[in-house]
């Protein structure tokens, strides 16, 4: 029988039914928005209706979207994952959030904000996108989550700083190391790490972006965050107190309050600026130019073979494993016979190596020989000036050879 449909008809047809078909897959089809993909949003601050709380850099807090419509929040200590959807004028639904921890230990104080992010989390109701800046917020307005862009600045990282003037909000402070004034001769410094931390100088199970550094009076450590538009905080800094006291405390403690302070920087190819945008605090450093094949030497683990004085030649034991290594934010690890000691390179130039306020970190009971040998092995490391390199061995000194250290590559 023929068909009484014409042509026409049938392509008219053809074409309803593949429009509503497409259309409504598009309709089944989840909504993406590539302004959420394809960065790292750090927490910058917390509304609930407890109130306002801008995380510190101690406690870390990024959240990530992907095209499988997966949600990924790292904390201080855990991992919360799940899955989350959005709407036309930008609604948001968040699901439920499976977390899982991370850190190999976590504080009550830890584990109460993340516990505080989970919910403020799945509250969420809306989110806005400007540039680099997202928020979140719930239809009441009550829980707001303002995030920025986490930013990498490779230039920064892995390079020793030395403080030139710090600049109060009552004084400027010059330091010249060669003069006594300040310092007693020593440099002040800061290093920046991007990388994860190691067993020895972990600070908290959160830290990934590190800072260390020598201050006038002692070493230091903690955490620092870059953001966008050359946004840096630094906190949770941890003090190795010196024994016998520091007569520069004065201006050791403004250094640190100036660190804490600072929420910008500003960096040139040999110099860097922290600074605050009150303009109280202002930090200036110069670049010191180090020897890079040092810095690869000294990676490695140094197993000591001997000491020798200008008295005594000291052999560990067979059974100790005295050694010293170029920790990845220049702090040298020293390991003796009866604890671990760090110290940091403060000189790193061709030829010459200087390792400046020793402390202990690890120590254990031991004999009284192994004590004063110890002891003596400290004394000795604050005289090194020079280092010599011949295959797989490294030779440590003081100017007038009073000092030798022997070691052999492990």
């Amino acid at each position: 029988m023929r068909s009484n449909v014409s042509p026409i008809l049938l392509v008219v047809l053809l074409m309803a039914i593949v429009s509503c078909g497409l259309f409504s897959e598009s309709e089944n089809d989840p909504l993406i928005d590539e302004d959420l993909l394809d960065v790292v949003w750090k927490l910058d601050s917390l509304q609930t209706p407890a109130g306002k709380d801008i995380p510190s850099p101690c406690f870390p807090t990024a959240l990530q979207f992907t095209t499988e419509m997966d949600i990924r929040m790292d904390g201080p200590c855990s991992r919360f994952e799940g899955t989350y959807e959005i709407g036309k004028s930008q609604t948001l639904g968040i699901g439920p959030l499976d977390s899982t921890q991370v850190a190999y230990r976590c504080f009550e104080v830890e584990q109460d904000f993340e516990a505080v992010l989970a919910n403020a989390l799945e509250h969420m109701e809306q989110y806005e996108v400007q540039t680099d800046r997202l928020t979140l917020t719930n239809s009441l307005g009550d829980y707001v989550m303002d995030f920025s862009v986490e930013v990498h600045d490779t230039a920064l990282w892995n390079i020793l700083w030395r403080l030139d003037t710090l600049q109060t909000p009552t004084e400027l402070i010059v330091i010249i190391p060669e003069e006594e004034s300040y310092t007693g001769g020593r440099h002040v410094t800061i290093v920046f790490q991007d990388n994860e931390r190691d067993e020895w100088w972990a600070i908290g199970p959160h830290t990934k972006w590190r800072v260390a550094g020598s201050g006038f009076c002692d070493l230091y450590y903690g955490a620092h965050d870059l953001r966008a538009a050359s946004s840096m905080r630094i906190g949770c800094l941890d003090r190795t107190a010196q024994t016998g006291g520091c007569r520069f405390q004065d201006a050791h403690e403004a250094y640190f309050a100036a660190l804490e302070s600072i929420d910008a920087y500003d960096r040139g190819e040999h110099r860097l600026v922290l600074y605050d945008h009150d303009q109280q605090y202002r930090l200036s450093y110069s670049l010191q130019i180090v020897d890079e094949e040092l810095i690869d030497v000294l990676r490695q683990r140094w197993q000591l073979d001997s000491l020798r004085t200008t008295e005594v030649t000291i052999v560990p034991a067979p059974d100790t494993s005295n050694s010293i290594e170029l920790g990845l934010d220049l702090i040298a690890p020293i390991r003796g016979s009866c604890g671990v000691y760090r110290g940091l390179f403060s000189n790193l130039e061709k030829g010459t190596l200087e390792i400046d306020m020793i402390t202990a970190t690890i120590s254990w009971s031991c004999s009284a020989r192994q004590e004063a040998e110890d002891a003596m092995l400290l004394e000795a490391v604050k005289t090194i000036q020079y280092y010599a390199i011949s295959d797989s061995r490294l030779t440590l000194s003081d100017s007038n050879q009073d000092y030798v250290f022997y070691f052999h590559r492990r």
